[in-house]
C-alpha cells in the first residue's frame, strides 16, 4: 500500500509492506505501533527503537507529538482509515481537557493564563528536557481554564500543565 504524507509542507512517499516494513522514499524501515491505552496513545517502534507518540485525528489531519515536537501530518485516505481502526476510538473527548506533561521537566515559561481563547497548535507552556526546549501545544481550540504550573517549576512526565475548557 502506497501513500503520501505530507509534513511542514515536505511530500514523502509511503509503503506499507506486508511484514511490517515501511518504506519512506529509498528506506526501509521495520515498525510496529500498538495502542498503548486504546485512545490517543500509541508504542511504536522503528528499527529495534522505541518511542511513545500520541496521535490524534482533527479535521482530515493528524496531530504527531513525538520527542516533544508536534507534526501536522496530511495522509491521504487510507492511512487515515488504518489510523482510525487502530485507534479503536471514534470520538475526540468533550468537555474539560488536561493538557499533561509528555516528559518530566522544567516549566520555562507559561504562554496563557486563565480565561484566554487558544487555537489548535497554540503554545501554551515550554518545558526544558535533557537541555532541549519543548513547545506543548493545544489539542484542540478552547478556553484556558486553569493553570496549574508556573515557571521554574519541575513537573513530572504525565502531569496535568494546563487544562481547557
Amino acid at each position: 500500500m502506497k501513500y503520501a504524507a505530507t509534513v511542514k509542507g515536505q511530500t514523502f512517499t509511503v509503503e506499507i509492506t506486508p511484514e511490517e516494513r515501511v518504506r519512506i522514499g529509498d528506506r526501509t524501515h521495520v515498525v510496529d505501533l500498538q495502542s498503548i491505552d486504546a485512545g490517543f496513545l500509541y508504542s511504536l517502534l522503528i528499527d529495534n527503537n522505541s518511542y511513545e507518540v500520541l496521535i490524534e485525528e482533527q479535521g482530515g489531519e493528524y496531530r504527531v507529538l513525538l520527542l516533544g515536537e508536534l507534526y501536522t501530518v496530511q495522509v491521504e485516505d487510507a492511512f487515515r482509515h488504518q489510523i482510525a481502526h487502530r485507534r479503536r476510538v471514534r470520538a475526540r473527548p468533550s468537555g474539560r481537557m488536561a493538557v499533561k506533561a509528555p516528559m518530566p521537566g522544567l516549566v520555562v515559561a507559561v504562554l496563557v493564563t486563565e480565561g484566554q481563547e487558544v487555537s489548535t497548535g497554540d503554545v501554551l507552556v515550554i518545558l526544558e528536557a535533557m537541555k532541549m526546549e519543548n513547545e506543548v501545544r493545544a489539542p484542540c481550540n478552547g478556553r484556558v481554564n486553569r493553570v496549574q504550573v508556573s515557571p521554574s517549576e519541575t513537573v513530572q512526565k504525565g502531569q496535568t500543565l494546563v487544562v481547557l475548557w
